[in-house]
């Protein structure tokens, strides 16, 4: 008789039950040892999901439908979390994630440096959360694309360069919101034209914004393809006027086929 694992195929789907988060954030599944890395599942939940890449010792799918949540699932406040690669975890109660990230941290010492397990178990602190886990992000980056003729901004989305478009992020400031949607409305107003990857043509690249919690002041990097930057004066004027508590506004010139 073949073995669950040895009939699995990319495209198969198959019904799991997700048994803890490894690094980098991926619910991990088993079947009799093999691993299953899913993106956003979470300890407890049982999915049924659809293998997306195979290899000898793991494979990778993706949730198709979630058949039974676990109890730290929780809805998120972002709309476009399940495309966005900005963050994880949005989904996971926020003292499971805590939980976990201690794990993932002893399971490094005992694994990469040779600690044994019950010594750092009666040997370390807690991690201290945030009261609030949202809009502590103090420094984001945006890129920038024209598609189908209209200008994008916002994350790309994992493992690629398609940008996720929003109207705020969750995790990051809401001055760095604010110059964002600025920043994005203007490049629309001047009609500044936006680089393009593919054909290495266009001007305007990424968005870079640092806020001081503590000062309130922000910092604004432009990424451009070269030198002259169409309507600047006035963009730096719109921006001044709009966000008073900007100190200074820079411009990065990268002509280098890449995407930063």
């Amino acid at each position: 008789m073949t073995s669950l694992i040895e009939s699995l195929c990319i495209g198969k789907f198959i019904t799991v039950k997700i048994d803890s988060l490894v690094q980098g954030g991926e619910g991990l599944a088993k079947i009799d040892n093999f691993a299953i890395f899913i993106p956003q599942g979470i300890p407890g939940d049982e999915v049924e999901v659809r293998i997306i890449s195979l290899k000898p010792n793991y494979a990778r799918a993706l949730i198709v439908r979630i058949i039974t949540p676990s109890e730290d699932r929780v809805t998120p406040p972002c709309p476009v979390t399940d495309e966005c690669g900005g963050c994880q975890w949005q989904e996971i109660k926020y003292e499971k994630q805590l939980e976990s990230k201690e794990k993932n941290l002893i399971d490094n010492f005992v694994r990469i440096a040779g600690i044994p397990a019950e010594k750092l178990e009666s040997n370390h602190n807690k991690i201290i959360g945030m009261e609030t886990p949202f809009y502590y992000r103090n420094k984001s980056q945006f890129p920038f694309a024209k598609i189908n003729g209209q200008i994008k901004g916002g994350f790309y989305k994992p493992r690629s360069h398609d940008i996720v478009e929003f109207e705020k992020c969750y995790i990051q400031s809401e001055k760095i919101n604010s110059v964002f949607r600025l920043v994005r409305d203007l490049l629309k107003k001047y009609d500044i034209p936006i680089y393009d990857e593919r054909t290495r043509k266009g001007f305007f690249r990424h968005l870079i914004v640092r806020h001081s919690f503590t000062t309130n002041q922000i910092l604004i990097g432009f990424v451009t393809a070269n030198a002259k930057f169409p309507e600047i004066h006035h963009i730096i004027g719109d921006i001044t006027d709009a966000i008073p508590e900007t100190v200074g506004i820079v411009q990065n010139i990268n002509n280098d086929n890449t995407n930063v």
